[in-house]
């Protein structure tokens, strides 16, 4: 699944959602948070089971 990062206006804060069905996974986190958060998001679509 495309999962998208996208910066919070005026904060610096960020939210990952999914492109293609606009679900989000994550709302008013930290970058790096969110980055972990869409590489978990592919390793789940690929098989992986936390």
């Amino acid at each position: 699944m495309p999962y998208t990062l996208r910066k919070l206006q005026n904060q610096n804060k960020w939210k990952v959602f999914n492109s293609k069905t606009k679900r989000v996974h994550a709302r008013a986190t930290s970058h790096t948070k969110a980055l972990r958060q869409i590489r978990l998001l592919n390793a789940i679509d690929h098989g992986f089971k936390p």
